[in-house]
């Protein structure tokens, strides 16, 4: 396609963090075979939204990093993106990303043919590695295509970087990480964290408003620790990061959980794990540990949210199978004589499928109601232990919901609970949801260990009632932290449907994934009419609602590029950009077709 003029690009929203460090994430098991660990930084003043082509821009990122460990032996690889240091003519944003490795290297007589189809450094080079060279020439193509530039820097036996500069527009809804400060007026202590992730630990943690102090040794913080809880100003949150140093680890953690002890006191602890593939989740009462091989940034700021209080903790991770009931699902009158019928108010047709599903594996029968108005009037009538409500549906939202039935219940001790279903959970939404009167939230798309958490804290069954409740999923992108099956040299481009979404939702119930992905493809066919209709109409309204309903149950099923492309077009809609909109529609409903076509082909 490329050498025949027809490779058509995208211009659509996109996260250079998202695509950068799930790049990481996917080449990680390959990494860690080979003793390797993966460094990322994505700068924080690159605004969260970019318009570009972000298959293209995964692609390169998957052919240099892949390279990059390939080459080397036991030593870190890092992928960064950085704004460019240069200011562009068009308008347009420049972004600079480096893969640096310090592997075999390259003579400087060889880095000119490094970017020829077939041809590689050397002949030694293809009988020890393998490869053709072809993709360091389709990712130069590419580069050219996007209007940017790539290079190498690299000397024989010191390592090379690969680096590629790209022109990005700014989306027309994004929102840059100055105007939120998560942490602000928070402390964090970084303990024995080698040079490189500490800066990186630092740059992020400072960026969203957090003051930050190192310590090279357990002594230094646990002597540093007396003097402030004297003082009564310790730090909110104490990060260690050993490493690999298992050991040291846990004789920190004790160190520090004493000195807290002999003051009364009790600082959460964030531990950094090295490939555990675990979010922000709470172990033995004051330990946080986050997964960072590779760090993702969202997971370092909610853990230390976490530790302020600022955001709950992530559901142990479990098998989802280990969490299933064993008996099967009651029917929605045994549920109502059990006196654990619940309520789920939810407008989107696919989410309200998925959901009574997984309730029905938990042991849980639900009613439905379909906006709000139709939830106040359901919960009424007096059937119902516990309310599950989405936050945004037409004619009365969750948040309205609440406020009218706590109303409803001043003056009595009678209290419902009532727990939400919020995109959002990090960033402003779960305060919302508790200032109006709900008692907890769960993030969507939900992970089955996170819901079955929600239930044990608020609706036990029966038998289980005195069991101890968990934490629950505060972090949206945590449901999708199945391993990966390790990539292949020239990666293809990914399906439309990230079937991890579903499996981590239900375990690998081949047909409960059919099924579900079955149920999305119908009503969404009208969906996608709804948003073509209302462009051709000029109605922002219509597809702003139209684009919010596919988004989420897009999302729900794993349809992420789809679920993308219907985000930037809620946010044209809500800013009348029509030039977007136009652009947008078609877009929607392409990348629909190809949904259902591979739903057709499982």
């Amino acid at each position: 396609k490329i050498e025949a003029g027809k490779l058509d690009l995208e211009d659509v929203s996109m996260s250079i963090a998202d695509i950068l460090e799930g790049v990481a994430t996917t080449l990680t098991p390959n990494a860690v075979k080979k003793g390797i660990r993966i460094l990322t930084f994505v700068d924080p003043n690159i605004p969260e939204a970019l318009s570009g082509d972000p298959v293209r821009v995964r692609q390169i990122l998957f052919n240099l990093a892949g390279n990059a460990i390939k080459f080397s032996e036991k030593k870190d690889v890092q992928l960064r993106a950085r704004l460019a240091e240069h200011h562009r003519d068009d308008g347009r944003l420049g972004v600079r990303f480096d893969i640096i490795d310090r592997g075999i290297g390259i003579s400087p007589a060889n880095q000119a043919k490094l970017f020829q189809a077939f041809s590689q450094a050397e002949s030694t080079t293809t009988r020890r590695f393998g490869g053709t060279g072809l993709g360091l020439a389709i990712c130069k193509r590419l580069t050219e295509l996007m209007n940017g530039h790539l290079g190498v820097e690299s000397a024989e036996g010191k390592g090379s970087t690969f680096w590629v500069e790209l022109p990005f527009t700014v989306a027309d809804h994004a929102r840059t990480h100055e105007k939120k400060r998560e942490l602000s007026g928070l402390t964090a202590w970084i303990v024995a964290a080698p040079p490189d992730r500490r800066d990186v630990i630092d740059t992020y943690l400072s960026h969203w408003g957090a003051d930050v102090a190192h310590f090279d040794t357990t002594t230094g913080v646990v002597e540093r620790l007396g003097e402030a809880l004297r003082a009564k100003a310790p730090p909110d949150a104490i990060i260690l990061d050993f490493e690999f140093d298992t050991s040291r680890q846990s004789e920190a953690v004790e160190a520090i959980r004493a000195a807290q002890k002999r003051r009364s006191h009790k600082i959460p602890q964030i531990v950094l794990e090295d490939y555990q593939h675990r979010g922000a989740r709470i172990r033995n009462g004051d330990t946080i540990t986050v997964d960072a091989n590779p760090l993702i940034r969202y997971r370092l700021i909610t853990a230390v949210a976490v530790a302020a209080g600022r955001a709950s903790p992530e559901a142990a991770p479990v098998n989802v199978e280990s969490v299933i009931e064993k008996k099967s699902a009651p029917t929605v009158e045994e549920a109502f004589r059990r006196g654990e019928l619940v309520l789920l108010t939810e407008d989107n047709l696919t989410n309200q499928d998925v959901i009574r599903r997984q309730l029905g594996l938990l042991g849980y029968a639900c009613e439905v109601a379909n906006n709000g108005a139709e939830g106040l009037k359901a919960y009424k009538s007096g059937r119902y232990a516990m309310i599950l409500t989405d936050c945004h549906m037409p004619e009365m939202d969750g948040y309205e919901m609440t406020g009218a039935i706590r109303k409803a219940e001043a003056g009595s001790k009678a209290r419902i609970p009532i727990v939400a279903v919020t995109a959002n959970a990090l960033h402003g939404e779960a305060q919302r949801c508790l200032a109006a009167g709900m008692d907890d939230y769960v993030s969507k798309p939900i992970a089955m260990q996170a819901l079955s958490a929600i239930f044990k804290k608020w609706l036990p069954h029966a038998s289980t009632a005195d069991a101890k409740p968990e934490p629950h999923s505060a972090s949206p992108a945590e449901a999708n932290q199945l391993q990966t099956p390790p990539v292949p040299a020239d990666p293809p481009s990914p399906a439309p449907i990230d079937d991890r979404a579903i499996k981590d939702m239900f375990g690998d119930d081949e047909a409960t994934f059919k099924e579900i992905l079955l149920s999305f493809v119908d009503p969404s066919k009208g969906i996608v009419a709804d948003i073509l209709a209302a462009s051709a109409s000029k109605s922002a309204a219509d597809v702003k609602d139209a684009a919010h309903k596919l988004k989420s149950s897009a999302r729900t099923v794993g349809a992420n590029d789809l679920a993308d492309t219907c985000a930037a077009l809620e946010a044209a809609a809500k800013a009348n950009d029509w030039t977007t909109i136009e652009k947008l529609a078609p877009l929607s409903e392409r990348q629909f077709k190809d949904v259902a076509d591979y739903v057709a082909n499982i």
